[in-house]
């Protein structure tokens, strides 16, 4: 599996305008296209919103990312996600076998 660890910094006075969009438009296209959220955290002393999306593959990512942005309830939002972020971080992660050693 991979997952994208994703880190949005967000402009001062904007996180509640942020996780607006995010619950009420974001988060149900992302379960509607079988693209999971399986966490997102708001951090406490800045402006910063943390969450993880999770792939069955590499190759499913540019598929699934490519049918959300041409969703018709992604096109509505228009610009208004990036006028919300300052930074974008995008890390992809994927399992490890841990010897424990």
């Amino acid at each position: 599996m991979i997952f994208q660890l994703r880190q949005y910094d967000i402009h001062p006075g904007k996180m509640s305008a942020w996780l607006d969009v995010f619950e009420a438009h974001i988060r149900p296209v992302h379960e509607r296209l079988g693209m999971p959220i399986l966490g997102a955290w708001q951090a406490l002393d800045t402006n910063t919103f943390i969450w993880i999306r999770g792939f069955e593959t590499e190759a499913a990512i540019d598929v699934l990312e490519a049918a959300y942005f041409d969703s018709p309830e992604r096109k509505a939002l228009g610009d208004l996600p990036q006028q919300l972020i300052v930074k974008m971080t995008i890390t992809r992660l994927t399992d490890y076998a841990w010897s424990g050693n």
